[in-house]
């Protein structure tokens, strides 16, 4: 008979060794004794804090949480001292300072009806809040290139504009004085490129207030003969 067939072929859950299942979870495991005082972490919560077991065990509770998270960590342990269940987001220092973000969930620990500690599952969330994070900045960033558009844009409007009236007017005072057909024709088409140019810089306007959300639709009738006759015109 070889090794393999003197091994059993069914486990039973009281051959297993508690450690050996605390040792494979992939969320940190975090137990501490009625004085805040770590008794036991596995792999996982150690390597959380970029840390070993062995400096976390002995270690006060509060001492591994964010200054400004201390407090309500605290009350959230007198809500488990007496007795009640949590689940909550803290953040934690991590040995070389950096801040890990987590989610805990705690439950107390009895014995004969008395609280003896509390024991928390903890899973590191601070990939996703990372990338939370950039999603924030890439969309404050998007609103400010857009705000920098719409003052770029009014700024070219307004410069544009001015000449643009310019040239409208006297080609306008020409129409009004010439006496040949020809010049009537060419002071007619100044006036309408003058105009087509000026609906293009509305239409840059409206194109950047609309990507800002800023556009509010105003409908109106056009006429398809008189918009082509311009179009061919030109």
């Amino acid at each position: 008979m070889s090794d393999d067939d003197r091994i059993p072929r069914i486990v039973m859950f009281s051959d297993i060794d508690p450690t050996d299942i605390f040792n494979v979870l992939i969320e940190g495991l975090w137990v501490c004794d009625r004085d805040a005082i770590t008794s036991f972490v596995n792999p996982r919560m150690a390597e959380i804090l970029l840390t070993t077991t062995d400096a976390m065990i002995g270690a006060p509770l509060f001492d591994f949480y964010h200054d400004d998270d201390r407090e309500m960590v605290k009350a959230k342990w007198r809500e488990r001292i007496a007795g009640h269940r949590d689940a909550y987001n803290a953040r934690l220092i991590r040995s070389d300072g950096s801040i890990a973000y987590v989610r805990l969930h705690v439950s107390p620990i009895e014995r004969d009806g008395r609280v003896i500690g509390t024991a928390a599952a903890v899973t590191d969330q601070t990939d996703l809040h990372m990338v939370a994070v950039d999603r924030e900045e890439a969309l404050q960033s998007a609103e400010e290139s857009n705000a920098a558009t719409m003052r770029l844009l009014s700024w070219v409007s307004h410069e544009l504009r001015t000449p643009l009236n310019t040239i409208s007017g006297f080609a306008q005072l020409l129409l009004a004085s010439v006496m040949t057909d020809t010049d009537r024709n060419m002071a007619s088409n100044i006036v309408a490129a003058s105009t087509h140019v000026n609906s293009l810089v509305q239409d840059l306007l409206d194109y950047a207030r609309a990507e800002a959300n800023a556009l509010e639709p105003n409908l109106v009738d056009v006429s398809l003969s008189e918009a082509i006759s311009e179009a061919v015109s030109i």
